[in-house]
C-alpha cells in the first residue's frame, strides 16, 4: 500500500479504535480493526447482540439487529468496486489479556463473500469467544473468502458447527485455516466439524493445544479438500499431548488428510478413511499418517478409535473410495473393534471406464491393536495389508497377511488369532509368543491359519505374568492347512534347571514341549554339559555314596564309568532346547581328558 493510501485510511482506524475507547474503560484489550474508516459495517454484518465480558466487566451493544458477526465481509470485486474503497473486505478481531465476546447470533462468517477477508486471533489465558452463548452459533472461516483464526496462549473459542472452507458446489473459492496452538489453548465444536466443505480447509492443533466435536470431517464435499495436522505435545515436559476428539471421515466425498505426529493424541468413534466411491463427483480420497518416518522425540503418536475403522471402505462389506493408513516409529493406532479395509478392486463404471476404490494399511514401524482386520474381496491383489516393520496386535484377520518385516502377536494378549488365509513370513520377520499358562487363547498364544504358512525368519517366545513352565507342559502354538519353509532362528526363555525345551514337533504338529532333564551330566546345574560338570565327575571318580551332582548321573550311588558315558552323550547339550541332536566330544579326546583327572586324582592319594 502506497504511504498516500496510508495516510487515508489512518485516520479511519483510529476514529475506529476511538469510537471503541469512548464505550469500554480504558483497560480493555479489545481491538476491531477497520482499515475502510466505513465504521463498523465491514467488520460486523447484520450485528445481534454482543456481550464483551472479562478485565472490564463492561457490555457493547453496535448498532443493527441480526444473528452474528461477520470479520470481513463485502466482496471486493462488486461492492466495493462499486464504491471504489480500494481495501474494502477486509476485518480483524483481536481479543486477548482474559478478555471475553460473547454474542448470541447463529451465523458467523470469518472472510464471507468472495475475495473478502477476516482474521480474528484469540490469545491469553480467560480470553473467549463463546458463539454458542444462549443460542445456536455457527462459524464459517473462509466461506466464500479467506478467513483465518488463530487459539492461542490458552484463549478458548466455543461453537457449533465450525466450517473451515466452505463454499458451495458452483464457487468453491472459500479458504479457511484454523491454528489451535499451546498448552490450555481449546476450540469446541458442540456439534460437527467440516474441514474442507467445498473449499480449502486447514486445521492445525499443536504444541498441547486441544480440540473437540462430536464428529470431525476432512474433504467434506466433492473436490473439497481438508487437511488436519496434530503435533508438538508436551512442550513443557508435564505429559499433557496435542488433542484432537471427534475423528469420523477423512475424504468423506472430497479429498482429506490427517496427520498425527509424535507428542499428538487423536480419537473418534467410527472413523472412515476414503469414505464414498464416486458417485459422479470424483473418488473421494483420504490419508492418515501416524507417528514420524525415521522417527521423532516426545510422546507417542496415537489415534485411538473406539469401535470400527473403514479403510477405503464404505461399509463392513463394500469398498469405498481411495483411502490409506501408514503408521510410522513412534506411532500406534488402537482399534477398539474390527478394521475394515477395501481391496484394490477394478469394476466397469461408466462408460466401461474401469474404477479403482483401494484401502491400504502399512506398518513402516510404530503398533497396530485391533481386534479384527477384515480384507473385504480377500482374494483381490496385491495385498492391501503391508507389514514392513512394527508391530501388529491382532485376534482375528480375514485375509492374507504377509510379514515382509516387523513382528506379528496375537491380541489381547495372550490370545489365540485365527487367520482366514495365508500367513508368510520373511527373512527379517518375527512372530512373538506370549506364555502365561498351559490353557491356550487365555493364557498362551496360538496362531491358527486356515491355508498355507509360509515360514522365515524368527521365532520369539517369552514367558509373561511370572509363568515359570514344569516338565511334561504343552503348548500348541501353530495350525495350519500346509507349512513350507522353517524359522531360521528359534529363541527360547531360559528354564529351571533340569528342564528343557523340545520343539521337535514345532514345524509337524505346531507344538512346543518341557522335557525334563534326567540325570544328563549337569552337575553343577547351570544348564550346560561342558568341562566343569567333567571335572566334578572326576574329582569323585570311584566314590561311593555320590549323588548327581557329585557326579553320580545314573543314580545307582557310584561315580564310575557309565556316570561318564551319561555325560558323554550329552557333551556340550544345553538345557535352553533340546533336538534330539547331541554333540560328542571325540572319543580320544575325552579318554585324555578323563585319564588325566584320574592320574592327578591318584597323585592326591
Amino acid at each position: 500500500m502506497s504511504k498516500n493510501i496510508r495516510s487515508i485510511f489512518l485516520p479511519a482506524v483510529f476514529t475506529v479504535v476511538c469510537l471503541l475507547t469512548v464505550i469500554m474503560p480504558a483497560n480493555a484489550v479489545i481491538q476491531i480493526i477497520d482499515p475502510d474508516g466505513d465504521g463498523s459495517t465491514n467488520v460486523f454484518d447484520n450485528l445481534g447482540m454482543i456481550e464483551f465480558t472479562g478485565s472490564y466487566a463492561s457490555t457493547w451493544h453496535p448498532d443493527g439487529s441480526g444473528v452474528g458477526i461477520s470479520v470481513g465481509h463485502y466482496d471486493v470485486n462488486s461492492i466495493c468496486e462499486l464504491a471504489s474503497i480500494l481495501a474494502c473486505g477486509v476485518g480483524e478481531l483481536l481479543v486477548n489479556d482474559g478478555d471475553d465476546i460473547r454474542n448470541q447470533g447463529t451465523n458467523n462468517y470469518i472472510g464471507k463473500n468472495i475475495d473478502s477477508s477476516g482474521k480474528v486471533t484469540l490469545d491469553g489465558h480467560g480470553s473467549s469467544w463463546n458463539l454458542d452463548f444462549g443460542q445456536t452459533g455457527h462459524l464459517y472461516v473462509g466461506q466464500f473468502g479467506t478467513g483465518e483464526v488463530t487459539v492461542s496462549g490458552g484463549a478458548d473459542l466455543i461453537a457449533e458447527k465450525v466450517r473451515i472452507g466452505y463454499s458451495d458446489m458452483h464457487d468453491r473459492t472459500g479458504v479457511g485455516t484454523v491454528t489451535v496452538t499451546g498448552n490450555g489453548s481449546t476450540m469446541d465444536d458442540d456439534a460437527s466439524l467440516m474441514v474442507g466443505y467445498y473449499g480449502h480447509g486447514t486445521l492445525v492443533v499443536e504444541d498441547e493445544g486441544k480440540v473437540t466435536s462430536n464428529s470431525i470431517d476432512i474433504g467434506y464435499q466433492w473436490n473439497s479438500q481438508g487437511s488436519v495436522t496434530v503435533s508438538g505435545g508436551d512442550t513443557d515436559g508435564n505429559g499433557v499431548p496435542t488433542h484432537l476428539s471427534g475423528t469420523h471421515a477423512i475424504g468423506i466425498y472430497g479429498t482429506g488428510s490427517l496427520t498425527i505426529e509424535t507428542g499428538a493424541y487423536a480419537e473418534g468413534n467410527n472413523s472412515y478413511v476414503g469414505r464414498y466411491p464416486d458417485t459422479g463427483g470424483g473418488d473421494a480420497v483420504g490419508m492418515v499418517t501416524v507417528g514420524n518416518d525415521g522417527g521423532g522425540t516426545g510422546l507417542e503418536a496415537q489415534w485411538y478409535i473406539y469401535n470400527k475403522l473403514y479403510i477405503g471402505a464404505k461399509n463392513s462389506s463394500e469398498a469405498g473410495g481411495i483411502g490409506e493408513v501408514t503408521v510410522q516409529e513412534d506411532g500406534r493406532l488402537d482399534v477398539g473393534d474390527t478394521i475394515y479395509i477395501g481391496p484394490l478392486h477394478a469394476g466397469g463404471g461408466s462408460g466401461g471406464t474401469p474404477v479403482v476404490y483401494r484401502g491400504g494399511l502399512t506398518l513402516s514401524g510404530g503398533t497396530v491393536v485391533a481386534d479384527a482386520i477384515e480384507i473385504i474381496e480377500p482374494d483381490a491383489m496385491p495385498s492391501p495389508l503391508i507389514m514392513e516393520s512394527g508391530t501388529l496386535s491382532v485376534v482375528s484377520l480375514t485375509g492374507d497377511l504377509e510379514v515382509t518385516g516387523g513382528t506379528f502377536s496375537p491380541g489381547a494378549s495372550p490370545a489365540t488369532a485365527s487367520i482366514n488365509g495365508s500367513y508368510t513370513q520373511a527373512a527379517e520377520g518375527t512372530l512373538l509368543m506370549e506364555l502365561g499358562g498351559t490353557t491356550a487363547g487365555t493364557q498362551y498364544d496360538q496362531v491358527h491359519v486356515t491355508d498355507m504358512v509360509d515360514l522365515d525368519g524368527t521365532l520369539e517366545v517369552v514367558l509373561i505374568d511370572g509363568f515359570s513352565p514344569s516338565a511334561d507342559d504343552m503348548f500348541d502354538l501353530l495350525d495350519y492347512g500346509s507349512l513350507s519353509g522353517e524359522f531360521a532362528t528359534i529363541n527360547l526363555p531360559s528354564l529351571s534347571s533340569r528342564l528343557g525345551w523340545d520343539y521337535s514337533d514345532l514345524l509337524v504338529g505346531g507344538q512346543l514341549r518341557v522335557v525334563e532333564l534326567l540325570l544328563g551330566g549337569d552337575a553343577n546345574g547351570d544348564g550346560l554339559v561342558d568341562v566343569a560338570d567333567l571335572g566334578i565327575l572326576g574329582a569323585n571318580f570311584n566314590q561311593s555314596g555320590m549323588t548327581e551332582s557329585d557326579g553320580d548321573f545314573n543314580g545307582d550311588g557310584l561315580v564310575d564309568v557309565a556316570d561318564l558315558g551319561v555325560l558323554g552323550a550329552n557333551w556340550s547339550a544345553g538345557h535352553a532346547m533340546v533336538t534330539g541332536l547331541a554333540l560328542v566330544p571325540e572319543p580320544a579326546t575325552l579318554s585324555l581328558v578323563v585319564m588325566g583327572m584320574l592320574l592327578t586324582r591318584r597323585r592326591r592319594c
